[in-house]
């Protein structure tokens, strides 16, 4: 006789001893698990898209502070001119790599959790770099946004549920 594995933590029991009724369906924790995973899945992939939405909205509300009619006519642009031209040169793509790694969160890719990442990594770099040039205003919201976002995707939980699934392993047969 074959020890049977249908327990609730997994562990093999004897077939002369009968299920524990109150361990609960294998099945049915794993249900929850898998759910919980797919919720963290989605709540990333929502908090990376409305970061990007938040960068490419603020490069425009910017960018129509400006008045570029005055700025066409003056032999040096302004400071705010300058300001929007390096905050869309190096938020544009950061948005993009925050929607790319969203793509690839939804898509169960393996580097979704990376390219999360690293669009963190350069939207705080990016930060510093203004704060410590241009002084803008706009930089303390995103850098808030960017600590949180690196503090969530580190998390255990979110970590693991980003996760590639890692398939069963076959059962052996024999001894």
């Amino acid at each position: 006789m074959k020890p049977q594995a249908d327990g609730a933590d997994g562990h093999a029991r004897p077939p002369w001893h009968p299920p524990d009724p109150l361990a609960g369906a294998q099945g049915d924790t794993q249900a929850r698990s898998d759910m919980r995973k797919r919720h963290r899945r989605i709540a990333t992939i929502l908090l990376l898209l409305l970061e990007a939405a938040g960068l490419i909205a603020t490069v425009v509300v910017l960018g129509q502070s400006v008045d570029w009619t005055l700025e066409e006519q003056r032999s040096e642009p302004s400071v705010l001119a300058t300001d929007w031209v390096f905050l869309a040169g190096t938020g544009v793509p950061v948005a993009i790599l925050a929607v790319l790694a969203a793509v690839a969160l939804a898509l169960r890719f393996s580097p979704g959790w990376t390219l999360a990442m690293l669009a963190q990594g350069l939207l705080l770099f990016n930060c510093l770099v203004t704060y410590f040039g241009q002084r803008l205003d706009v930089v303390y919201p995103l850098m808030v946004v960017g600590i949180l976002l690196v503090l969530y995707l580190n998390s255990y939980a979110v970590r693991t549920a980003l996760q590639p699934q890692q398939p069963a392993p076959e059962p052996r047969d024999g001894a």
